[in-house]
């Protein structure tokens, strides 16, 4: 009896916590014109901790993908979690520029930095705010 006891609450315990591998954290971000319209003001960031996937929406994303972006987690730990995904644009002189995202959010605070990194530029582009659990 003690055994199935001890089965059906490891088995609860299971259950419950699968619906929190995979998750949605929407953010306001503080992104100012100096931004260069790189980094939005609202990000959503879907993802799952088991197939390390992220699905980041973002105005950036629909307006030069057409829909949300793919990316990947990083980094998991206990004090941030960090999302990368790349969007593929061009630039003045039409030449192609994959612009390199990355998003911290630091998870005791619920406070993110999103960067953008043009490769080859001088340039980068960051801004921070906050985000909080859809």
């Amino acid at each position: 009896m003690v055994k199935l006891v001890f089965f059906a609450a490891v088995v609860v315990v299971c259950v419950a916590a699968g619906p929190l591998l995979a998750d949605v954290y929407k953010c306001d971000i503080n992104a100012g014109a100096s931004q260069g319209n790189w980094i939005a003001a609202r990000y959503s960031f879907d993802f799952d901790v088991n197939s390390s996937s992220v699905s980041v929406s973002d105005g950036v994303a629909e307006a030069f993908l057409g829909g949300p972006a793919a990316g990947k987690i990083v980094a998991n730990t206990a004090k941030k979690l960090v999302f990368t995904w790349v969007i593929a644009t061009k630039d003045s002189s039409n030449q192609q520029v994959n612009m390199q995202y990355r998003a911290s959010l630091f998870k005791s605070t619920m406070a993110m930095t999103v960067t953008a990194t043009p490769p080859g530029y001088s340039n980068t582009f960051q801004a921070r705010g906050t985000c909080s659990p859809a």
